[in-house]
C-alpha cells in the first residue's frame, strides 16, 4: 500500500472528506487528492502537521506495517553502506537500480543474464587461481 493509500484509509476511518483533513492541516484539498492519489509524495512538512494534529506516525504513513518497516530499515542500512562505495561502483549500483525500477523486463532478464555469467566467469577464475596454488 502507497503512502497516499494509508492516509486516504485513515481519513475514511475518521469520516473526513478531503477538504476537512486538508483544512485542519492547512492544506489545499487538491494537494491532498494528489497525495491520495499517488501523483504526489506527503512533503515532510505534510506529515509533520499530520502527526501534530491527528497523531498519525509518518512512518506508518510512509511505510505502512511493521514488515514494510523492517524493509525499509534494511534498505537504509544498505544504503549508509552505499555511501562508502568507490564511484565506479555506485554508478554500476544506480544502474542496476535504474533497470529494475523501471520494471522493463526485458531489461531485466539482460541484467539477469550478464549477473549469471558475471558469476560464472568468477568461480571459474577461482577455481583455476585455486588449481594454481596446489
Amino acid at each position: 500500500m502507497e503512502p497516499g493509500e494509508r492516509i486516504k484509509e485513515f481519513r475514511k476511518k475518521k469520516g473526513l472528506t478531503q477538504r476537512d483533513l486538508a483544512n485542519s492541516i492547512k492544506y489545499s484539498d487538491a494537494y491532498l487528492s494528489e497525495i491520495e492519489r499517488g501523483v504526489s509524495k506527503p512533503s515532510r512538512e505534510f506529515l509533520i502537521k499530520l502527526t501534530k494534529v491527528y497523531g498519525i506516525s509518518s512512518d506508518y504513513v510512509l511505510y505502512g506495517s511493521e514488515d514494510e518497516q523492517k524493509k525499509y530499515l534494511i534498505v537504509k542500512e544498505a544504503e549508509a553502506q552505499y555511501e562508502i562505495l568507490p564511484t565506479s561502483t555506485k554508478k554500476l549500483i544506480d544502474n542496476v537500480k535504474e533497470i529494475l525500477e523501471s520494471k522493463n523486463e526485458v531489461m531485466i532478464d539482460a541484467l539477469k543474464a550478464n549477473i549469471k555469467a558475471f558469476l560464472v566467469s568468477v568461480r571459474s577464475k577461482n577455481r583455476n587461481e585455486d588449481k594454481g596454488s596446489d
